[in-house]
């Protein structure tokens, strides 16, 4: 009888997130691409299960509920201070919860049909926050009560956060893989072998004997060694037709040098920065033109080295290709010269992390950039022709009406083309949960419950209905979510307010609308889950040009 030490394993990846509320929720996920390049580079077998679809939006949206949604949101100015309003929303919540469920229920069938036919030896679910964990689990235990000899294990950004503490709410998990996982994943697979012990391979969170084990972290410092991503559709299986958006999300690099104190990914990707070469960045892109016929493009990385997209751009346009790209960046090392090379390589558009016009606040949240800084970057880039989005947190610890001005004044100057106003959250892993005191901050609750709330938290609801888990400033999460809000109200009675987001920026040249008019086609969409409207938008952006 052959040893089972000699087989190579059999195994599905799984991602679930809830209805897909925007084009970004229909990405397809680089994690889980990255994941299944390695594993088929070691000879394993796997395939990926996303769940971010278009189809999903119709199995969980009924078409009566969609047209009451839709009705919501052409009249939502008239409800937005109506109790009437929330009511509605709350009532279709409960009524949405069902399908949910039912959709839930349905894709669990068809996973314990998957193992049980192709024979899998272990599954991987990445988890997210919201509806998504809470589902995922859920699915996790089903699982393990029909097959308990399958392994199944977990990763992404719930565990980065969670860590241990998601034992506290799931044993479902044989083991928690936290950072990134593409040297763990074949590990695991030598583990589910019996080629290796838990014990023996890095990154992972698992119980043993009662005893919670946490094994050390390892860095994959040489991102250049990492596989070409896998797309294919008789992998990806949700790539076939036009249930993803096809813009290719990439690791160009890794890890933050930064200490911004709201931030939770030093804690996750390091504090030092690893990147791809320029070189193994456009030979990627490159790829992914020839094999899938795919020209857009999202770097994933939260803040990549100026010269290291300079140096993209210069082998982009040495080589001829034509590519659209999407940026996330700090607003600081910046020239309106190397703007317009890297307008001229393909980028449409650039994320900047401003956080606020105040140089008090900037520094009490450890950004360590100037408003001079900011508004140098800003304006070249602008003048560069970029599309700029600029990211606020409002209100900010020890916010007051001086800052608050100060704020409105940068914005008022620099004119972005579109806003991200977020309010204040408490991420674990960053200096705002671990040094609270510092920064005026109220933890509420014990960090188990902290954690929990956090993993459950779903920002779509209203804030009546948010938790009370910190106060900061002495306003509770409800107060919080309110001042927000009335911020936004001030942008939009200027009219200075834009909400165009970065899909929207990189894809709108393609059906021949500006961002903002796409933003403004597709959000009632979204809001209301008109599927069959999303697909043929979906058609349109998708075709190759």
């Amino acid at each position: 009888m052959q040893d089972k030490r000699d087989n190579k394993t059999s195994s599905i990846l799984i991602i679930y997130t809830g209805r897909p509320r925007s084009l970004v929720n229909l990405y397809p996920d680089n994690g889980l691409a990255n994941l299944a390049a390695s594993l088929i580079k070691n000879g394993h077998t796997t395939k990926i299960l996303d769940f971010g679809t278009v189809e999903t939006i119709r199995l969980m949206v009924p078409r009566i509920i969609s047209l009451w949604l839709k009705r919501i949101y052409v009249h939502r100015e008239k409800l937005w201070r109506k109790l009437w309003r929330n009511i509605q929303l709350f009532c279709i919540d409960q009524i949405l919860s069902f399908f949910r469920k039912r959709f839930e229920h349905k894709i669990s069938h068809d996973i314990l049909n998957i193992i049980q036919t192709e024979k899998i030896d272990f599954v991987g679910f990445k988890l997210f926050t919201g509806n998504g964990f809470r589902s995922a689990v859920s699915i996790s235990r089903r699982i393990k009560q029909s097959f308990p000899d399958v392994k199944i294990f977990a990763g992404g950004p719930a565990i980065d956060g969670g860590r241990k503490y998601i034992y506290n709410l799931c044993e479902c998990f044989d083991a928690l893989n936290y950072g990134y996982g593409e040297e763990t994943i074949v590990m695991l697979a030598e583990f589910v072998q019996g080629r290796r012990k838990l014990e023996e391979i890095p990154n992972l969170i698992f119980k043993k004997a009662g005893k919670i084990i946490t094994t050390p972290r390892k860095w994959t410092k040489n991102l250049d060694n990492m596989p070409f991503p896998v797309y294919d559709e008789n992998v990806y299986l949700s790539m076939k037709g036009n249930q993803k958006v096809k813009v290719i999300v990439f690791d160009d690099s890794r890890g933050c040098n930064n200490k911004c104190a709201f931030c939770y990914h030093p804690w996750k990707g390091g504090n030092f920065i690893r990147t791809k070469t320029a070189k193994r960045i456009v030979d990627e892109m490159e790829s992914m033109i020839t094999k899938y016929g795919i020209s857009s493009f999202r770097f994933a990385g939260s803040n990549p080295p100026p010269k290291l997209i300079e140096s993209i751009a210069d082998e982009i346009i040495e080589r001829g290709l034509k590519v659209s790209y999407f940026f996330m960046t700090r607003a600081d090392f910046w020239d309106e010269e190397r703007f317009r090379k890297i307008k001229r390589s393909g980028a449409l558009s650039i994320f900047f992390g401003i956080e606020s016009g105040s140089q008090y606040l900037l520094d009490k949240i450890n950004k360590n950039y100037t408003v001079d800084l900011i508004k140098r970057t800003v304006m070249s880039a602008k003048k560069a022709g970029i599309f700029v989005i600029g990211s606020f947190i409002f209100p900010l610890p020890f916010e007051n009406k001086a800052t608050l001005e100060e704020t409105l004044t940068l914005i008022r100057e620099l004119k972005f083309d579109s806003y991200i106003i977020l309010p204040p959250f408490v991420e674990p892993g960053s200096d705002w949960a671990n040094n609270p005191e510092k920064y005026n901050i109220e933890i509420l609750i014990n960090r188990v419950k902290l954690i929990k709330s956090w993993l459950y938290f779903d920002p779509i609801n209203p804030p009546c209905l948010l938790p009370l888990v910190y106060k900061i400033d002495g306003k509770n999460v409800r107060q919080i979510f309110n001042e927000r809000n009335n911020f936004v109200k001030i942008l939009i009675k200027e009219g200075i307010f834009r909400s165009a987001g970065e899909s929207d920026a990189l894809l709108s040249y393609k059906v021949g609308l500006s961002p903002e008019e796409l933003s403004h086609l597709l959000n009632p969409l979204f809001f209301s889950g008109d599927y069959v409207a999303i697909s043929q938008i979906l058609k349109r952006l998708n075709k190759p040009l």
